[in-house]
């Protein structure tokens, strides 16, 4: 049994390998056999119990290098001290490995109680239970999917057009099933070799056939985007300290090197010109334009249309209000051309949920979990030639959720964050693979400004141009092109996933009631 746990143990060091991470030590092709050991470990579980103490031990292994990144957060920005955020980091850990103990006894029940083979039994219940993830709970965090190790690996995720990640996630665990399979086939001898072989073979033969169909179709997309005018716009990265971003003494020197920044580009005579998230920070913006204050005045500088992000104040219940949004200008501010406030907010970050649960949590953080007002809609913007939409920072991770900016019109998106408050981790690097992956899914042109970085251009087949370093100061303008493409997964959503995860969870609810009225017609 020792010899299982390292294995599974091993499974958790090699996801945190596959994954971008601080080290720079991504390794992405490690996706497609890092469950492996887990897997052939699961094979010799006789128990459900079992199963999901195989997983834990892969979990306790891989979470805490996977998502370090939160004790920075914390302890640097949320004003907690280092046991608090030691004891959230814990937490966290516990709650990320307790689905992957969910996957693991899914499989387990597949395999043993329905018979289904390990093959097949693998992706289904990876997905179901990643897509449960991500919207589950405080409205899912569908952080660091199986399928984003391939992000850089763009034939495996052209997929993602029809299937959105959880796809490609299917065909990674698909892969892995299949080197699993292929080591229980090696080590026994009770079958004949053809037999014993046959299925992990076309498990693997699978991910080269989608890779395959993937290549062509990327040559496919671009030759449809060939004929379409480009556009030229403009990213600002001006790399303000988090620490400071809200001082009031220092708000004009942080709009004077966003503006220094801006001015470089407009040599280039972009079209659009964007900074990221929350980078003219005032309480209100929109009763700045309403007065054209010194800042709006500040701002007419730019001639160019102009995205930023703000805070937007308005009266609702009886108090204020604050949103987090980001405003479209017509060049020289002569007009307010959109405004879209941030749905998704970041559960503790933006605000505490359940706050009769967790009363605690904002004098734990001296007040800084923050009471953001999520938006009420969503909205696409438009200038000549280009209708996008803004997801904002954290929403970019909700498959969902951008595709709904394509689907209501969106041609071309735009993402403004601040990944400030990752610190030099592996974070800013799994955060911004989520947009290689939205960028595909909708075969849409992706611009991305974050205040620290990445800040970036990617294409509707995923590749990524313009990639600034974390922590500099950066600025620069590429082309995008309005997308002439409407997907199966802009129109559909997460079809796929809930093929996998509706009867993966009508069987777990049968074997439950198999199991109470087992129990109850017990003498």
């Amino acid at each position: 049994m020792k010899r299982l746990y390292l294995l599974a143990g091993l499974t958790g060091l090699l996801l945190f390998f596959a994954f971008p991470n601080a080290l720079g030590l991504e390794f992405g092709p490690l996706g497609f056999f890092a469950l492996a050991p887990l897997l052939f470990a699961l094979d010799r579980a006789e128990q459900p119990r079992d199963a999901a103490q195989l997983a834990a031990v892969a979990g306790l292994v891989g979470h805490p290098l996977l998502y370090h990144w939160l004790t920075h957060t914390f302890t640097v920005y949320a004003g907690m001290g280092w046991l608090v955020s030691i004891a959230v980091l814990l937490l966290m850990i516990v709650v990320m490995s307790l689905y992957l103990m969910l996957f693991a006894v899914v499989r387990h029940l597949l395999v043993h109680d329905f018979r289904w083979p390990a093959l097949v039994s693998t992706p289904v219940a990876w997905v179901a239970v990643e897509y449960f993830r991500g919207v589950f709970p405080f409205g899912g965090f569908p952080w660091a999917l199986l399928g984003y190790t391939q992000h850089a690996f763009l034939p495996a995720i052209q997929l993602a057009e029809f299937t959105g990640p959880w796809g490609v996630s299917f065909v990674v665990a698909l892969a892995n099933a299949g080197f699993a399979g292929l080591a229980t086939a090696l080590n026994g001898n009770d079958r004949p070799a053809p037999k014993r072989f046959s299925g992990p073979a076309a498990a693997l033969l699978i991910p080269v056939i989608v890779s395959a169909w993937g290549a062509v179709r990327m040559g496919q997309i671009d030759r449809a985007f060939a004929a379409q005018p480009a556009h030229k716009v403009g990213v600002v990265q001006a790399n303000i300290d988090q620490g400071m971003k809200w001082d009031e003494a220092e708000f004009w020197a942080a709009m004077q090197k966003h503006m220094r920044l801006t001015r470089a580009l407009m040599a280039k005579k972009p079209e659009l010109v964007i900074w990221p998230e929350a980078a003219v920070t005032v309480a209100g913006f929109n009763y700045h334009w309403a007065r054209r204050s010194r800042v709006i005045e500040y701002l007419a500088e730019v001639d160019a249309w102009f995205l930023v992000g703000s805070i937007s104040v308005e009266p609702c219940g009886g108090a204020n209000c604050g949103f987090n949004s980001a405003y479209l200008l017509a060049p020289r501010a002569t007009e307010l051309a959109g405004r879209y406030d941030k749905m998704r907010l970041v559960p503790f970050g933006e605000y505490v949920p359940l706050k009769w649960l967790f009363f605690f949590a904002d004098n734990i953080a001296h007040g800084n979990t923050g009471s953001t007002t999520p938006g009420r809609e969503l909205r696409v913007m438009s200038i000549p030639g280009l209708v996008f939409g803004v997801p904002i920072c954290y929403e970019v991770i909700f498959p969902d959720q951008v595709r709904r900016f394509a689907k209501d019109g969106a041609d071309f998106m735009v993402t403004i964050t601040n990944d400030a408050w990752f610190g030099q981790t592996g974070a800013p690097y799994q955060h911004h693979a989520a947009v290689v992956f939205r960028a595909v899914e909708n075969r849409v042109y992706f611009a991305r400004a974050a205040n620290t970085g990445v800040s970036s251009i990617v294409d509707p087949v995923g590749r990524v141009a313009h990639e600034t370093p974390i922590y500099q100061e950066a600025s620069f303008t590429g082309e995008v092109k309005a997308s002439p493409i409407k997907t199966f997964y802009t129109a559909h959503g997460d079809l796929f996933a809930w093929l996998c995860a509706a009867p993966a969870l009508a069987l777990m609810l049968y074997w439950m009631i198999q199991k109470v009225v087992r129990k109850g017609s017990a003498p």
